[in-house]
């Protein structure tokens, strides 16, 4: 087979794998296995064209920025960045703790629909109001500003869904037909509380579309560049891919 044929033929096989996604009898569960699987669709695409990038961040990452043609995942979560600077007290995030704190109220806390995220910030908004010194980097171990953005917390959701067959917090799709992520409140109670939230949901419907736009364009990059998909994957008998030649 020429290059071309090599492309159609991938191309073809993830299209097929989606459409038995797609066709997943319908459960209590199903959702979420359906979500597990466009992950690791989505995982086993980025491999063809960031096989050097061997942290799997990156390379999930990287790759929907570059193919996934969502705009919003650029974004910053707003909930999320508003506690990251409840559990940071340092008076050097005063400033835009109280620029986010502000916003957050007005444009989500009150509402009682669901909001989407194209109303949260850009990464680069923040930035320009985020403390410079070393020390802000990583406001609390283990988190950074990027890993708030949309891209980022997309990966968070794949790494609950893969390795402990859970969906992240407790958001609840409301809306079968909806295919973009957006957040809606929440009313906690404990220990004789109540505690009104804002939690964030990305519908099954949305992994489908994003998923599908990701082969989409993939396929066009590899047409464009005459790439051949197979040759960043290893094939053989062997379970230990370094065993195959």
């Amino acid at each position: 087979m020429d290059i071309d044929d090599r492309i159609s033929t991938f191309i073809g096989y993830f299209k097929s794998e989606l459409t038995m996604i797609d066709n997943i009898p319908a459960s209590g569960s199903s959702k979420k296995f359906s979500k597990a699987l466009y992950v690791s669709v989505i995982d086993a695409l980025s491999r063809c064209v960031f096989p050097h990038r061997n942290q799997s961040r990156k390379r999930f990452v990287s790759f929907l920025m570059r193919f996934s043609s969502w705009r919003e995942g650029y974004n910053v979560s707003m909930p999320h960045l508003a506690q990251l600077l409840r559990m940071n007290p340092d008076p050097i995030f005063e400033k835009l703790r109280r620029t986010i704190f502000n916003a957050y109220e007005s444009s989500v806390v009150h509402r009682s629909q669901i909001v989407g995220i194209d109303t949260d910030p850009t990464y680069e908004d923040i930035k320009k109001n985020w403390p410079v010194q070393k020390e802000c980097r990583i406001p609390i171990e283990g988190v950074t500003l990027e890993y708030l953005q949309h891209f980022d917390l997309l990966y968070a959701y794949r790494n609950s869904l893969v390795h402990e067959l859970r969906e992240p917090g407790y958001g609840m799709e409301i809306d079968d037909d909806e295919d973009y992520p957006y957040y809606h409140s929440m009313t906690m109670i404990g220990g004789g509380k109540e505690d009104k939230r804002i939690v964030l949901v990305y519908p099954v419907t949305f992994f489908r579309k994003i998923t599908s736009t990701c082969l989409a364009n993939l396929e066009s990059y590899l047409k464009d560049n005459k790439l051949d998909p197979y040759a960043y994957y290893k094939f053989g008998t062997y379970w230990v891919s370094e065993l195959n030649e």
